[in-house]
């Protein structure tokens, strides 16, 4: 079944319709009096799920038979696949667009002269003016120039009038295109290169639409953890809770992680915000989290980071003491870097960090 989507148009007559609306109805109302003169619309044709055409139809003279016709024999000429302009030229009842070979040209007849008398009286003909060879040399270049440059444009004002399959867009990598044709594929694509941390797909796919997901998922990629809170006023899943409570504790507010925690009830979450909170030197809340998880290897990281963290604030002020001697003074600089480095490495790193 062919069906037509209305993208835009200037007639207001079209609101009446449906988005979708059959081919028959489509092209009578073009072609009637309701659409008048100058009056123009951009529509998209589709087959069962698949989009075969998208075009323009300006009201100003032609019928939309033979506006498409003109505009699908142009795509003929620019070397287009027949396949897919017969099938739009079959929805529109335009039969097939397969070029005919042209017959050939007939000869002119051959018509004997003779010689005319030598008559040294007579009037001479006037003189034939002669082309020289390189003259029409430059000319026939000139005219190559011209019809591969008439050929190209058309090619690449007509070809995008054939939409290329979703599946071809996605295996080269053409995610952008395929958001632009495939819109109802949009969802599925960005979970697609979310679930392969793809941040160059999900990059061209904002260059197409954008959205507060889509921007939220490009914000966690990218470990802009402000830009993931700042994006998610929408409806999350699971899934898109546990990244709102990971970019939380990144954010410096571990407690809201938590808060999300507590419908989640994510064992691996809690001891991520642990572990991170550690890292960051948020040790009070880090022991209040310890006794949730109640776990003696807790007990023992929260212990040993409250050791590093005394011993990192006595090399920080020893570093800046003016009592100390210079010496002394980096000597507390390097103790206080490898206080640091032994808290920030307790459970290991995790792969957000």
């Amino acid at each position: 079944m062919y069906l037509i989507e209305i993208v835009e148009s200037d007639a207001p007559q079209l609101s009446q319709y449906a988005k979708l609306i059959p081919i028959e109805s489509f092209a009578g109302f073009v072609d009637s009096a309701d659409f008048e003169e100058g009056q123009s619309v951009t529509y998209r044709l589709f087959q069962d799920d698949s989009m075969l055409y998208e075009g323009v139809y300006f009201k100003g003279g032609a019928t939309l038979a033979e506006d498409i016709r003109s505009k699908l024999a142009a795509l003929v000429s620019a070397g287009e696949s027949l396949d897919d302009i017969n099938k739009v030229a079959a929805a529109f009842d335009l039969g097939d667009m397969t070029p005919k070979p042209a017959p050939p040209e007939p000869r002119p007849p051959v018509v004997e002269t003779k010689p005319a008398a030598d008559d040294s009286s007579a009037e001479l003909p006037p003189r034939q003016f002669r082309i020289r060879p390189w003259v029409l040399g430059i000319i026939a270049a000139v005219v190559l120039v011209l019809g591969v440059g008439l050929v190209y444009h058309a090619k690449q004002s007509e070809s995008s009038n054939i939409r290329p399959k979703y599946s071809e867009l996605v295996a080269k990598g053409d995610y952008r295109m395929a958001a632009r044709f495939y819109p109802q594929k949009r969802e599925s694509l960005e979970a697609k290169l979310v679930a392969a941390d793809n941040l160059k797909g999900l990059k061209a796919l904002s260059k197409e639409y954008t959205d507060d997901q889509l921007s939220f998922d490009l914000a966690f990629l990218k470990k802009d953890w402000a830009g993931v809170v700042g994006h998610s006023d929408f409806s999350l899943d699971m899934t898109h809770k546990a990244k709102l409570a990971i970019a939380y504790v990144y954010a410096g507010e571990p407690k809201q992680a938590l808060t999300i925690n507590e419908e989640l009830k994510s064992k691996t979450l809690t001891e991520l915000v642990f572990i991170t909170m550690l890292h960051l030197g948020q040790l009070d809340t880090a022991t209040q989290v310890a006794k949730q998880i109640g776990t003696k290897d807790a007990d023992t990281l929260l212990q040993a980071a409250k050791t590093y963290q005394t011993a990192y604030e006595k090399a920080d002020q020893d570093a800046t003491n003016p009592k100390l001697s210079k010496t002394q003074r980096r000597q507390a600089t390097r103790d206080r870097d490898n206080w640091l480095a032994l808290r920030k490495s307790l459970g290991g790193k995790t792969k957000y960090e």
